[in-house]
């Protein structure tokens, strides 16, 4: 259902559009450090809804700190999505769930482990 502006402008926008402007600047956070990794120039509209995507699911599973929601979807663009069956990743967005470790320092230290 379209929410219309407080000011009562003619523009309107969907709760999902409001939703994905709340995202912007997740994305550009995560785009300018993905920016250094090689990529296909013609997919980064792919790259920038796939990462939209890894946000919007990072808060859907109770991620609320900006590193973790963004380590998350670094993670996810990295790994593929199948990685979120992996029970160190379950167990590092439960702990971040219950405040005991974030998922940023989960992946820093996992990372450090190769």
């Amino acid at each position: 259902k379209p929410i219309r502006s407080k000011d009562k402008q003619s523009s309107m926008f969907t709760s999902e559009q409001w939703s994905a402007l709340g995202r912007q600047s997740y994305l550009s956070k995560i785009l300018k450090f993905l920016v250094s990794e090689p990529r296909d120039p013609f997919g980064v509209r792919l790259l920038t809804r796939r990462i939209d995507g890894y946000v919007s699911q990072a808060m859907s599973l109770g991620l609320e700190d900006v590193d973790d929601i963004c380590a998350f979807a670094i993670h996810m663009e990295r790994h593929g999505i199948h990685s979120m069956d992996s029970p160190t990743i379950i167990e590092a967005i439960e702990s971040a769930r219950r405040g005991e470790r974030s998922f940023f320092r989960s992946m820093a230290e996992l990372q450090s482990q190769f």
